[in-house]
């Protein structure tokens, strides 16, 4: 379990995640990379009020709040890269005036279809 969050608001979990970088589009439409954020495994946690990844090395966490997530969807590539044989769930979300995509691989297909619907329905449920 991640260090600052409740127990009892995690509902869903997993560790070995991959961590894909993010994309950023602004108003105009204009997809942005970023190609140099550092990759790495880590922690994906999903809470009633929150997605957290937590980078192992070097460590690093990234928070998205539920309340600004507009989109989830699954892709092979993101952020330049290609997931090979594993799909990315790709989370996008509002800051700061632009959408911003953040890209995770959570294992096998069926894995980042059951995160998708679960995270979908947790916001939905807000």
């Amino acid at each position: 379990m991640e260090k600052g969050v409740a127990e009892n608001s995690i509902i869903a979990e997993s560790r070995w995640a991959n961590f894909f970088g993010f994309e950023t589009v602004d108003d105009a439409g204009r997809k942005k990379y970023h190609p140099f954020v550092i990759r790495g495994n880590g922690t994906l946690t999903l809470t009633t009020q929150e997605l957290r990844f937590t980078r192992f090395l070097p460590k690093k966490i990234f928070t998205i709040p539920l309340s600004a997530v507009t989109d989830i969807s699954i892709g092979h590539g993101h952020n330049l890269k290609i997931g090979l044989f594993l799909p990315i769930l790709k989370v996008s979300y509002r800051e700061n005036g632009a959408t911003v995509i953040f890209g995770v691989c959570v294992g096998w297909k069926k894995s980042a279809l059951e995160w998708k619907q679960t995270i979908e329905r947790t916001v939905r449920e807000r």
